[in-house]
């Protein structure tokens, strides 16, 4: 295991196994929001782990809004293959003057909690409004056809009033899927 972490000051921690504490890193991923199966449903995908800082080396490191980004190595005959587990924005973390830091981030999909302010014409392709919505959290779109991939959107009544969120899993529910970020930071529709 190891964890890339960019803090919001420009520095970058390039971590080890050996800077968390045992057993305390978990992935989160589900294609449920709950406990039922919900049409449109956007859901996030979460990381959490707890650094060692016996010896102050994270102490006043300001870790939320950071972004960590996990890899798994697998040890193939050709040496460690690393696999990237996403990209997380660091939400919560306990005080960093502790010997430990316990941080918890959610994937890219934080960023759609703001309203939707991109300008978009209607009637357009539902794809349009995708776009917009995936140039206006900064990823890639993972898809490029589907069910109503095509459809024509001739109005939205006050696109503005929702959140990011809210309009994917809008799309999401016209496209018969739900919403959610792949390992590579792509938002898809399955």
């Amino acid at each position: 295991f190891k964890c890339d972490i960019a803090l919001k000051s420009g520095t970058v921690l390039s971590l080890t196994q050996d800077n968390f504490k045992d057993d305390s890193i978990e992935f989160e991923s589900s294609c449920l929001p709950g406990s039922r199966l919900e049409l449109g449903a956007t859901v996030a995908k979460s990381f959490s782990a707890t650094l060692l800082n016996y010896n102050g080396e994270f102490s006043g490191k300001q870790f939320v809004g950071a972004t960590c980004t996990p890899y798994v190595g697998v040890t193939t005959t050709s040496g460690v293959q690393w696999c990237i587990m996403g990209s997380y924005i660091v939400d919560e973390c306990s005080k960093t003057y502790h010997s430990t830091i316990s941080i918890k981030a959610v994937d890219m999909l934080l960023k759609a909690e703001k309203m939707f302010s991109q300008s978009v014409t209607f009637p357009c392709p539902l794809s349009s409004v995708l776009t917009a919505c995936c140039n206006a959290l900064g990823v890639t779109c993972a898809i490029s056809s589907g069910v109503n991939y095509s459809a024509t959107v001739n109005s939205f009544d006050d696109i503005t009033s929702y959140t990011y969120r809210q309009v994917l899993g809008m799309i999401a529910a016209a496209m018969g899927g739900f919403c959610r970020m792949t390992r590579s930071n792509q938002l898809e529709i399955r």
